[in-house]
């Protein structure tokens, strides 16, 4: 692979890439890995660049091998914050995940975030309603707002 072969994945493709019951299985699946002491993370587990002064610009960073797959993948989010304008979340700002082979260090992918980031933090929050909560509940109490309050009813739905 050559880096002319880098994929790169738009957030319209990961619409179709990844459905709600594929996120909650991949984050079952991971926190499987994280139990079986299978995933490394970065020391420290993030960092991040805000410049405010001038810019109101912000990055955070956070990354992790998963041994079992194997992949290494990096997470990148900026976003711009003036205290009037606000791009967190939205598709403007930069968010994106890089992928690559831990045993050559070759990039294999890097993937527009913003879908499979809100759909994974939703799904990753709701299994705890999978594993925890009664079989058969009649009421449920769910905070959250804008996207992640709708993408936990997805998750809550699929169950």
């Amino acid at each position: 692979m050559t880096y002319p072969d880098l994929l790169f994945v738009p957030y319209q493709d990961t619409l179709d890439l990844l459905g709600v019951e594929d996120a909650m299985l991949v984050c079952e699946e991971v926190y499987r890995m994280l139990e079986r002491g299978t995933v490394v993370h970065s020391k420290p587990p993030s960092f991040k660049l805000d410049v405010a002064e001038g810019f109101d610009n912000h990055w955070h960073v956070k990354a992790a091998l998963l041994k079992e797959i194997p992949t290494t993948g990096v997470r990148m989010y900026n976003y711009f914050d003036n205290g009037v304008r606000n791009t967190v979340g939205a598709l403007e700002c930069a968010r994106y995940v890089f992928l690559s082979d831990p045993h050559t260090g070759q990039g294999l992918a890097m993937v527009d975030e913003h879908w499979t980031y809100g759909i994974r933090s939703a799904a990753a929050s709701t299994l705890a309603c999978k594993w925890l909560a009664p079989a058969r509940p009649r009421v449920l109490g769910l905070v959250g707002i804008g996207a992640m309050g709708t993408n936990a009813l997805r998750c809550l739905a699929s169950l």
